[in-house]
């Protein structure tokens, strides 16, 4: 194997190590924040890490997280051409704030 091919996989390895290390302190993380918070304000039961973790999740999800396919950039384009077309009449100024495409 080539060295860049080794560079490659020592990052993915890498990247992949670090995400799992941040998910496993995060599960900690709010673990330790519900069990000293929320008995104390609200009367609810202390939680394992497992619970939290899975409260983690379940924030991300219900909160903006999942699969994200993101068309954004074709869209604008595709807009931003039709604002050009629409205003290439009016003295050869473009709308203000639109980018040239």
């Amino acid at each position: 194997m080539s060295s860049k091919a080794l560079k490659i996989i020592g990052m993915v390895a890498g990247g992949t190590a670090l995400a799992a290390a941040i998910a496993f302190l995060l599960g900690f993380a709010v673990q330790a924040l519900w069990n000293w918070l929320m008995p104390e304000l609200f009367g609810l039961p202390q939680i394992t890490y497992w619970q939290a973790w899975g409260l983690l999740v379940l924030g991300h999800l219900l909160l903006g997280g999942g699969p994200r396919f993101n068309h954004h950039h074709e869209a604008k384009d595709g807009f931003h051409k039709k604002l050009k077309e629409k205003f290439s009449g009016c003295g050869g100024q473009e709308p203000v704030g639109t980018p040239s495409v």
